[in-house]
């Protein structure tokens, strides 16, 4: 394993009495050191950790005070910084909307606050792949809600940064886990901006602008809403979409991609009624992970699919 938490611990209590995060982060953290962590196998597989912080001012930070404590600023832009830390820890700060809730107006509590725990998985390979398939099951386990993000050769974005694809967990209500696959791709470009999914239960519409105050004019055109209200899926919209259906064991029983996906007509018993009734009322670019039980698909276990939905028609055309 890269990251044994107990390490970082002087890291956290120095920034804990510099006022920079919450003490309870040193508490989560120390709950993920034990050996009864939820995503022990993902976390034995991350190359680091992050925290990311919600700051009232980015530029009022103790920058000098930091380096002299072993960080290393990385992608800084406007309201936003990474610092790295020995022991496979980076503490991100941040005084933009990076989340859906905050673009709806929502502030999560205080400043600072915690938004998010990111587990970085950066290899590509078949057993890191297998273990982060493994996410969803762990997740229905304990009855999280889970969000996927992004994949089938759709990167996910944060302004200057990209990665393959990513899992958000919400154990509570204020603890949440973003689990990462793939490379970092840093670059000087714009990538745009993939907001974190809000909690499940608040029912937020999906935020389409990008979180980076500098990005250009054109770009903020193409990523925001057009002003035409989007279709949602119900009985006898011709629905396409693409998926990639796991095993509890991480185990890919079938995938069929953006240029090979699927379409059929909702609410006449095309497809599984667990899928459909996951899928009402989605729109466009919506994406799901559903559980399938195991007496749907005959196979003797559970299995969860990740869904994109990629096209909603009102009425299947004849």
């Amino acid at each position: 394993m890269n990251i044994n938490p107990k390490n970082i611990t002087p890291i956290l209590d120095f920034m804990d009495r510099a006022g920079l995060l919450p003490r309870r982060v040193v508490l989560l953290l120390g709950d993920m050191a034990r050996g009864d962590f939820a995503f022990q196998e993902q976390l034995y597989l991350a190359e680091s950790i992050h925290l990311h912080i919600k700051v009232e001012a980015v530029d009022s930070l103790p920058h000098e005070l930091i380096a002299t404590h072993g960080g290393q600023a990385r992608n800084a832009a406007v309201g936003y910084i990474k610092y790295c830390f020995p022991e496979g820890l980076n503490i991100i700060f941040s005084s933009i909307p990076v989340s859906e809730e905050e673009k709806s107006g929502q502030q999560r509590g205080s400043f600072p606050y915690l938004d998010h725990i990111g587990i970085d998985i950066r290899k590509e390979d078949m057993e890191s792949k297998k273990v982060f398939g493994k996410i969803p099951c762990i997740a229905s386990f304990f009855s999280w809600p889970v969000v996927k993000q992004s994949g089938e050769g759709k990167k996910v974005s944060c302004c200057h940064v990209q990665v393959d694809e990513k899992y958000w967990v919400y154990p509570t209500e204020e603890v949440f886990y973003e689990f990462a696959l793939g490379k970092l791709h840093v670059s000087e470009k714009m990538f745009g901006c993939d907001l974190r999914p809000a909690h499940p239960s608040l029912n937020l519409p999906k935020e389409q602008s990008c979180c980076c105050p500098d990005s250009s004019a054109e770009e903020r055109i193409a990523q925001s809403c057009t002003g035409d209200k989007p279709v949602c899926i119900g009985k006898n919209c011709e629905v396409t979409v693409s998926f990639m259906m796991r095993k509890c064991s991480g185990e890919v029983l079938e995938e069929r991609t953006t240029d090979n996906p699927i379409t059929y007509t909702h609410g006449i018993g095309e497809i599984m009624r667990s899928l459909e009734s996951a899928l009402e009322g989605a729109t466009k670019g919506d994406e799901r992970t559903i559980k399938l039980a195991y007496d749907e698909l005959g196979l003797g276990c559970d299995c969860f699919i990740d869904v994109k939905v990629l096209k909603v028609m009102l009425e299947r055309s004849e």
